[in-house]
């Protein structure tokens, strides 16, 4: 998740959305815990609330 993460500021909007689509597709919600300090960081609140989005649609982790 680190690399995701990696210059995440410098980033144009629309490659951070691509970030956040790369989160959301982590396997067993690795992702999650990223996604939500964009959905509460982010200065953009479009950015933002794509990575709220991308939170309510995850599966429960598998194995439980």
């Amino acid at each position: 998740m680190r690399r995701i993460f990696n210059r995440y500021g410098d980033l144009a909007e629309a490659e951070r959305n691509k970030r956040i689509t790369r989160l959301a597709e982590l396997k067993d919600g690795e992702g999650v815990p990223g996604l939500c300090r964009v959905a509460r960081l982010e200065p953009s609140p479009q950015v933002a609330r794509r990575a709220a989005l991308a939170i309510l649609k995850q599966k429960p982790p598998s194995g439980g």
